[in-house]
Order: structure tokens, then sequence, then C-alpha cells
């Protein structure tokens, strides 16, 4: 997370990727207001998504996942 965080200010996209977060909260607050079910479908704009993402949020989810393991937390 923290990672994903620093790459995305580091190359310019921290505005970027924030608006799609944002856009995706609005999609689930409306449709929770409206009482139907979430589409998933976003317009195609470029992506902000890449393969360093996942390997921050994978890291950190694996070096959780071990120190609860050994009892450290």
């Amino acid at each position: 997370g923290l990672g994903a965080l620093v790459f995305a200010t580091a190359n310019g996209a921290l505005t970027r990727m924030l608006v799609k977060v944002r856009n995706v909260g609005h999609i689930f607050i409306l449709t929770a207001i409206s009482g139907i079910r979430p589409q998933a479908h976003m317009e195609a704009g470029k992506s902000v998504g890449k393969m360093a993402y996942g390997i921050c949020i994978s890291l950190g989810t694996m070096i959780y996942l071990v120190t609860r393991q050994l009892g450290f937390i």
C-alpha cells in the first residue's frame, strides 16, 4: 500500500490514481443508496496500474502473514 503510493507519487500518477479510487467509491455509495447491484464497468482510460503496485501489495501481504504466523503481531 505505502510502496504503491510512493511509486505513484514518484511517477506523477498519484492524482490520477486517487481520482480513480474516488470514482469507485462513488459508484459503491450510489449503488448502496439506490439499492441496485454495482456494475464493475468503468471507462477504458489510461491505466495507472503497473506491475510495481502488485509487487508492493503482495510483498506487504506476505510479510504480514509471515510475521503473524511467527507470533510477532
